[in-house]
Order: structure tokens, then sequence, then C-alpha cells
């Protein structure tokens, strides 16, 4: 099953930004439930959630920008992710 959030035309970063809350809200879940729970398996799927919100965040910031920022954003949302 694909599950798709609307994107507006007029404003293509909206999918970008729910994205970005969603994994920035998970990030802090999961890092109070890792702690609460004692469990590292769950401070590091949160710790992956920061890295994705971050990779949201960096894409965000790149809108409307030139090309070469583009490319040096590009480069340490891909360093982030790895």
């Amino acid at each position: 099953m694909h599950f798709a959030f609307p994107v507006s035309p007029e404003h293509p970063q909206d999918g970008r930004i729910d994205a970005l809350a969603l994994n920035a809200t998970m990030f802090i879940v999961g890092v109070v439930a890792g702690l609460v729970g004692q469990t590292s398996s769950l401070i590091a799927d949160a710790l992956d959630m920061l890295a994705d919100a971050s990779a949201y965040a960096i894409a965000l910031g790149a809108i409307g920008r030139s090309t070469r920022f583009k490319a040096g954003a590009a480069t340490l949302s891909g360093s982030l992710l790895r």
C-alpha cells in the first residue's frame, strides 16, 4: 500500500515540512521511550530519525538557492544519511 501527502504546486515545501515535523517528533518520542525503557535500540532508532529530520531541514534550506548551494546541501545531506 502506498501513502502520499498531497503537495500543493504553489507550496512544494509543505510535504517536507510535514516530514520534518514528524521525524523530529519521533526523535523526541524515541529518545524518551529509550531512556525510560533503558533500551539502546530505541535510542539508536531515534538518532536515525534525527538524521532524517536533519536531511529534510537541509532540503528545506536549499529551496530557491543557487545550484552551488544545492550541491553543497546534497553533499551534507548524503553524509548525514550514510
